[in-house]
């Protein structure tokens, strides 16, 4: 197992922690998935996880239109959307809220993907 998937899952179960370091440990292993994804289908490290740059990327390689890229597209949207809800949270003006449990089912179903792949 992936150790960037293992610690996702392990996240989900347990969101106990200062808020900023489980939000930390969010994207930083969504983005070691992604860089595993792409390094794995084009060759290349991801350079940024946000989805335009992900395209972009993407898109400037050969890489056919294959699951990998639709993975390597939702693990962008994912990351987005957390920091999107962390940020936007009624409960925080700081982006410490952090949202696990909104994402939570998005996450393990990219564990899942990256895993079956």
């Amino acid at each position: 197992m992936n150790t960037h998937v293992a610690e996702l899952r392990q996240i989900c179960q347990y969101t106990t922690g200062a808020p900023f370091l489980v939000r930390t440990r969010v994207e930083r292993n969504l983005f070691g998935m992604l860089n595993a994804v792409m390094l794995e289908t084009i060759g290349v490290r991801a350079i940024s996880i946000n989805s335009p740059v992900v395209e972009s990327q993407i898109s400037s390689s050969d890489m056919p239109d294959t699951p990998a890229r639709g993975l390597a597209l939702d693990i962008a949207h994912v990351f987005e959307q957390f920091t999107y809800l962390c940020d936007t949270s009624n409960w925080s003006n700081d982006g410490q809220d952090v949202r696990i449990q909104s994402c939570r089912r998005e996450i393990l179903e990219l564990c899942d993907r990256f895993e079956n792949q």
